[in-house]
């Protein structure tokens, strides 16, 4: 039986768009600076300025690393200081992140990264991808197609390989900036996680309550006490792989708590969980939250 020539025409089309698809894959392969790397198993590395909406202060500026291999994503706040300024290596790239209005105390860093990966939920995000690039490639030739081709490896990246991350003074940064170069995971010895919970909310009761709940899954929770009033729970890993903070994240159950990786060779436990306002719930009196 013979097929409607409109239904031939439909075919055809199809198999000339996805004829189509694959050459232009092919020459993006064949010559983006990013396909190069994914290919070499080499990291990816990319300036992030995000601008928060309705604010007129500058741009945040934060240093992309992109593992190609393992599919993880840091992204390092680094302070202002010539000392740490001078580790970072040339980097050309650069990506624009919209931010929604931030709550009090909050951790930028932990805000970019979240942007990162919901603003490509959005057809307008992606509109503005291939918009970008287009206009880019007569200058900056197939590189200017790195950030869409970073857009699309970042969609394949979990939610707990994307890592905020914060350097401080006391921060060993020569050696942590070769070990994200080489594509280096922080050590894990395998030891249960070690947490200190640090009530936050202004609710009496809830650092007790919090830490029972983590001992119950498996958190060794060996230190309570209280900490400046804040209205976002944030996780802040203070040693070893960032899966330790994740899994103190999700243990958690409170939606907008945020996990940031940041050091601290002061602190004694791998993890600090710092309960806001968001996470606290009714009050319920109970001793134990006092330092």
């Amino acid at each position: 039986m013979e097929l409607p020539r409109r239904a031939v025409n439909v075919e055809r089309t199809f198999a000339l768009l996805a004829l189509t698809a694959a050459l232009a894959l092919a020459w993006i392969e064949a010559g983006a600076p990013l396909a190069q790397r994914i290919q070499e198993g080499r990291p990816w590395l990319a300036w992030v300025a995000a601008q928060e909406r309705g604010r007129d202060a500058a741009p945040r500026s934060h240093l992309l690393f992109y593992d190609t291999v393992r599919r993880r994503v840091v992204l390092l706040r680094v302070p202002e200081t010539a000392k740490i300024r001078s580790l970072l290596p040339p980097v050309a790239d650069r990506l624009q992140i919209s931010l929604a209005p931030l709550w009090d105390e909050d951790e930028p860093v932990a805000e970019v990264a979240r942007a990162l990966k919901t603003r490509l939920r959005r057809p307008r995000a992606w509109a503005r991808l291939l918009w970008t690039s287009w206009t880019r490639a007569p200058r900056e030739g197939r590189a200017a197609l790195d950030p869409l081709l970073f857009a699309l490896e970042l969609r394949l990246v979990p939610l707990e390989r994307l890592e905020p991350t914060e350097w401080t003074e006391e921060t060993p940064a020569p050696e942590r900036m070769r070990r994200l170069l080489d594509g280096q995971q922080e050590p894990d010895d395998g030891h249960a996680v070690t947490a200190e919970v640090l009530n936050a909310s202004g609710r009496t009761g809830l650092a007790s309550r919090v830490a029972k709940m983590l001992r119950s899954k498996g958190v060794d929770v060996f230190m309570l006490g209280t900490t400046r009033p804040r209205a976002r729970t944030m996780v802040y890993n203070r040693y070893g792989a960032f899966r330790r903070a994740m899994s103190v994240l999700a243990s958690l159950d409170c939606p907008s708590a945020r996990a940031v990786a940041q050091e601290d060779p002061r602190r004694a436990a791998d993890v600090t969980v710092e309960l806001g306002a968001d996470c606290a719930g009714p009050a319920e009196p109970e001793d134990g939250d006092q330092p």
